[in-house]
Parts: C-alpha cells; structure tokens; sequence
C-alpha cells in the first residue's frame, strides 16, 4: 500500500474531490480543486504563515482519496454533498466564523430562492424549504446561482408587489412571480405552472442530477422542431447550450462516487462515436486518448494570446495546459495566430503528441493548421469546430467536409467540452495580459 507521500505524489492533475481522513479513517476535511495535485500537495508544504486550521488539520491526517470530476461545476456540487454526508469537524471550522452557507428553495406556491446560513436553518423549521449545499462562502454560492440562471430563470426577490425584479428586465425571471400576483386569475394559473416547472428544473441541478434535465431539455426542442415551431425550438436549444457551458460534460456527479463505472462508461463512448465518426476521412485513426485544442483570444488584435487545453481518456488534465503570447503576427488574423501557436507547440517533443487536434474555429484555420509541415510529417488529424451552428469542419487534402450533428450526439459533447475549455482558459490569459498593460 502507498504512504501519504506516495499517494500525494500520484494525485492526479484533472478537477475534482479530495477527501482527508484520519488514521482511523473517519473523515476530516473535504474540499474540491480544479487542479487536484497542485491543491492537496499545498497543504503538506513547509509555510511560516500556517492558518491555525491547517496547522491542527496536517498532524491527523493519515490518508487521502481523490474523485476526478470533470469540471469546477461537477466538483462544486460533489463537494457540497459529501460535506453534507459526512460532516467532517474541519469544515465546520469557517474562515469568518460564520456557519456554512445553503441555497434554500421555499416549497410555496412561487417558489423563493434564497441563501441561509445552517443556524438559520436549526433555529427555524425546514419542512417549508428545501436546501441545497453547504457552500464555502456566499460568493461561490451567488457564482453558482448567476451560472444556472443563463438556462434556469428564477426569482430572488424578496418583496412581491406586482412590479417585475431587475432580473425580469435582463430575460433572467421569466416570468417573475411578482408580476403573476397582479395578473388575472386564469392567467395567473398558467404563468404559476411555467414558474413551478423552472423551480422543478432548478431542483435538478442542484441535486446533481442535471443530465436527466438536459434529456427534458432534448425530447422538448425535437418535439417544437417536429411541429415545426422552430422559434421555440431555439430558445430551447439556447437552454441546452446553457447548462453545457454550466456543466461542459453532462453527467450525475454523484455518479462519480456511486458509479464509477458508469462515468468511464460514458467517456469511452463519446471517444468511440467521435473516432468512428472521424475515421472515413483519417483511417489511420485509432480510439483517441489525447486530444488537444487550440483557441485565440484577442481585442481587436491587441494582446493576443492563444491556449492549448488537454483531453486524456477525456478527462482535462489541466497540468499540461499552456498559454501562448502571440509573437510573430501583427494583424488580425486568427489563422495564422493559430498556425504561430500549434508550430511552436510541436517543437516541443517532450510533450507526448496528440491523437486529434482540435481547433476553435472554420475552414480557414482547419485548412492552415492541416497544411503545416510539423502536422503533416506525424499525420495529425485536425478539425474545427464552428460556432455559428456547431459544425465539425475537417479538410483531406482534397477537399473540406462539414459534418452537422444532432445536438444529443456523443461526438459532438467531448468536441464542444474542450472547445469551451479552450476559450475559457484563452480568455482569462488575455484578460489577464490586458489588465497588466493598463496597471501603473
């Protein structure tokens, strides 16, 4: 059996749950990271300025575990539930001395969405809401809420005196149950069952049980589409892209402790479908282990910077990620920021080479990136992903080829999952860069 050390030294690198336990094995502390290793392996290092928490924590513990999730989001809702599982006496112990943080739903007609510490919640009867959590602070319970509420309107209002909320306004609250209170009285029933429907939804989520939401989602949009109701169909769609960017995979994330097997279950396959889909055009293509994705991110053309995200056995493994400062071209011209970034990335022969690369973005880029020497000579396939209607973009040699894919398809999930990652982790290098140049 490894020690802590070993076991330390062989966390892996993806998102995820850690889990400390005493030598008795009763559970201590439990937190979430996107990048596991770096996060466990802080707590073991030597710092003159120890919090008192960490100090009494280190001593006790005698053994660690780790669930990878796919994303913050998985692990942030995984975290909060084994919290409320076990318990654990160090996470009661809170950097503000204030009790843990819930998001309680009341089980009124119109539902209200509020926060709640847990002494609010013993010194007040819970048969009349339900609470999800606890979270590590409000700011990271309001974040969660604000990502949900892009798929998901509900209403925070306090006060209900028939005027609409902020959010009503933005598109946010729809509809605001303070509104529905001035309405008529049958108008009043059907606006109720909408609203009831979005709690129920929002219920999903934070239960960890978003996937079922989303196949709600999926059997609704292709019902609208068969009616022909087309505009409905696409506000519908917009939901669904929604809770992928909340999620950026769909999975129970309770599964990862119940079901692991389901979890690699289910990654396996989105890798089978997408090699096979993929194979007509590059035969030599075997079931994909490492993919990598590359997106630009500029102003204008100003400050650009491109990111280079990892995928193996489709989980990120964001210690291999990297960040590029454009160096070589001055204009906008994303394709040839593209064509600087992958050239540069192949130099590197100490990283293991990729089975597919992925490029956010269409023809042109494909096209650019396909026809580099360096690609060419280890025969890499490439392809892009369009944004406008998510359309995989690939190029022979001979010709280009647009495959359009049902949204529910398997192929097309891990393709827009590191498509997003890509953009997000490019994004935050250039506003990072950004911010730099404009401090004194």
């Amino acid at each position: 059996m490894d020690t802590l050390a070993e076991t330390v030294k062989k966390t892996p690198t993806s998102p995820g749950v850690y889990i400390f336990r005493n030598a008795n094995h009763e559970v201590l502390y439990v937190g979430k990271a996107i990048h596991l290793r770096r996060r466990v392996k802080q707590y073991f290092e030597k710092k003159k300025d120890v919090s008192p928490k960490i100090s009494l924590l280190v001593p006790q513990i005698a053994h660690l575990e780790t669930i990878q999730a796919i994303s913050e989001f998985d692990a942030l809702i995984l975290e909060a539930k084994l919290i409320r599982q076990y318990q654990p006496k160090f996470n009661s112990i809170a950097k503000d001395d204030k009790s843990p943080l819930y998001i309680a739903l009341s089980k009124e007609n119109l539902a209200r969405v509020s926060f709640v510490r847990k002494s609010d919640i013993q010194s007040q009867s819970v048969h009349n809401r339900d609470v999800f959590g606890p979270f590590p602070s409000k700011k990271v319970a309001q974040s969660l809420l604000k990502k949900i509420r892009r798929s998901i309107p509900f209403c925070m209002q306090k006060q209900r005196n028939g005027k609409p909320c902020f959010y009503a306004h933005i598109g946010l609250c729809q509809p605001c149950p303070s509104e529905i209170h001035a309405l008529p009285l049958k108008q009043q029933k059907t606006e109720t069952r909408i609203y009831q429907n979005h709690i129920r939804q929002l219920r999903l989520v934070l239960s960890g049980n978003s996937i079922k939401l989303r196949n709600t989602f999926l059997t609704r949009m292709n019902e609208l589409a068969q009616q022909e109701r087309f505009e409905e169909a696409s506000i519908v769609r917009e939901q669904i892209q929604s809770l992928n960017r909340l999620h950026t995979i769909h999975f129970d994330p309770m599964q990862y402790i119940n079901q692991d097997a389901i979890m690699i279950h289910d990654l396996l396959d989105e890798r089978t479908v997408l090699t096979e889909l993929l194979q007509p055009w590059f035969p030599q293509l075997k079931l994909l282990s490492r993919i990598e994705c590359f997106d630009i991110s500029h102003t204008y053309g100003t400050f650009p910077v491109a990111s280079m995200v990892v995928l193996h056995d489709g989980i990120p493994q964001t210690g291999e990620y990297r960040r590029f400062a454009i160096k070589t071209v001055h204009a906008i011209d994303d394709a040839r920021m593209m064509a600087e970034v992958v050239t540069r990335r192949m130099k590197h022969s100490e990283w293991k080479y990729p089975d597919l690369i992925v490029v956010d973005g269409g023809k042109q880029q494909v096209k650019t990136i396909f026809s580099l020497p360096s690609i060419q000579e280890k025969h890499i396939p490439v392809i892009g992903l369009a944004k406008r209607r998510e359309q995989i973009i690939l190029y022979d040699t001979y010709a280009f080829h647009t495959i359009t894919l049902p949204l529910a398809n398997k192929a097309l999930h891990i393709i827009e999952r590191i498509r997003d990652e890509a953009h997000r982790f490019a994004i935050t290098y250039h506003k990072n860069r950004r911010k730099k140049a404009f401090l004194p």
